[in-house]
């Protein structure tokens, strides 16, 4: 009788001990910014939606600039970084036009001096729209940081002669590139731009443009190189440095 009840016996002993059961484990979230908490403990895996209605935030809170963080993403913007800075040194190397020239050397030291956050990209951090669409509720097994930051009142350029300029919400991206003119080496009629939420978009501007657009405060509006320039030696050079961009986190 023993040795016939044998095989389910060992079967349920395999299910206890090898195959793992659903653990849940602790996940420690840091805010910073307009939020009243510095540090809450989940004593589970918690959803997106939990992880932006726990904390108490502040009314200087900027949500759609909410920025969330994982140490894992770090080596990869390690990386990230330094690829770019790579480029930008050989395109130096390549290129005969003193313009051009300043222009990368000026780059090169603002990409130094930007912090490798491991901001997470492409995510939905507005909470109406996280609790009404279920596919993004995403669930989080690993500690992060969610970053609440106050509203600016700038918006940031990469190639023109000014480097900041005021907000004001009534200008398009058009009205910002005519106030502020990008250097005269960049593509016609196209410039990227990064909004605060880390949203990564290549737009036109001039006069056959039929669209408007505009500009989260902490936004910025990036000169492209011709193509001319940087085929040979970094064909992706504009996207990467827009995507660069894009992981900064504001104060």
């Amino acid at each position: 009788m023993m040795l016939k009840n044998f095989p389910s016996l060992f079967l349920g002993l395999l299910c206890i001990f090898i195959i793992p059961m659903h653990v849940h484990s602790q996940v420690e979230v840091q805010y910073s910014g307009c939020v009243a908490s510095e540090r809450i403990t989940f004593e589970s895996n918690p959803s997106l939606l939990q992880l932006l209605k726990s904390p108490v935030i502040q009314p200087c809170a900027y949500k759609f600039a909410t920025a969330l963080t994982q140490p894992r993403l770090i080596p990869l913007q390690e990386a990230q970084k330094e690829i770019l800075l790579l480029n930008i040194r050989l395109l130096s190397l390549s290129s005969s036009s003193k313009s051009i020239k300043q222009y990368l050397s000026s780059l090169e030291s603002l990409i130094q001096k930007q912090s490798i956050t491991g901001r997470v990209l492409g995510l939905e951090l507005d909470s109406t729209r996280v609790e009404i669409i279920p596919l993004k509720n995403r669930i989080f097994s690993h500690s992060l940081t969610m970053h609440f930051p106050s509203k600016l009142k700038s918006v940031f350029f990469v190639g023109a002669k000014k480097e900041i300029m005021p907000y004001r919400p009534s200008l398009s991206v058009e009205d910002y590139v005519i106030k502020n003119p990008l250097f005269n080496f960049f593509e016609k009629g196209y410039v990227s731009v990064v909004q605060a939420n880390g949203e990564v978009e290549k737009l036109k501007v001039g006069v056959w443009n039929h669209q408007t657009n505009y500009l989260s405060p902490g936004s910025w509006i990036i000169g492209r190189l011709k193509s001319t320039v940087i085929e040979e030696v970094a064909p992706t050079f504009n996207e990467d440095l827009a995507n660069w961009l894009a992981t900064q986190v504001l104060p």
